[in-house]
C-alpha cells in the first residue's frame, strides 16, 4: 500500500524504507493489526490496493487495508487454498 517493507516479531513490527532503513518511531506494537496473531510466519501484499495476506503457523487472513480488519470469514486453513486446483499427476 506506500512501497515499504515491513518485519513482524513477536508483538511488534519495524517498518523500513526504500533505502533499507528503518523509519523513525519504528517498532510498534502489532495492535495497530486487528485481528492478526502474534508471532507471523509471513504476509504479502500483491498491490498498493489489494488485501494484504498474513501467515500463522496453518491458517492465513486476509486482510482489508481499508477497514483495517480481517475480512469476513478468516481465518481459513493455508490447505483450503489448494482444494479447487486440479492436478494432472
Amino acid at each position: 500500500k506506500n512501497s515499504k517493507t515491513y518485519l513482524f516479531s513477536n508483538d511488534r513490527f519495524y517498518r523500513f524504507s526504500a533505502l533499507r532503513k528503518m523509519d523513525p518511531f519504528y517498532p510498534r506494537i502489532m495492535k495497530r493489526w486487528s485481528g492478526v496473531p502474534k508471532n507471523l510466519n509471513g504476509a504479502i501484499s500483491f498491490s498498493k490496493s489489494g488485501p494484504t495476506v498474513f501467515f500463522k503457523d496453518d491458517e492465513y487472513i486476509v486482510y482489508d487495508n481499508k477497514k483495517v480488519r480481517p475480512m469476513d470469514g478468516y481465518p481459513k486453513k493455508i490447505s483450503n487454498l489448494f482444494e479447487y486446483c486440479n492436478y494432472d499427476l
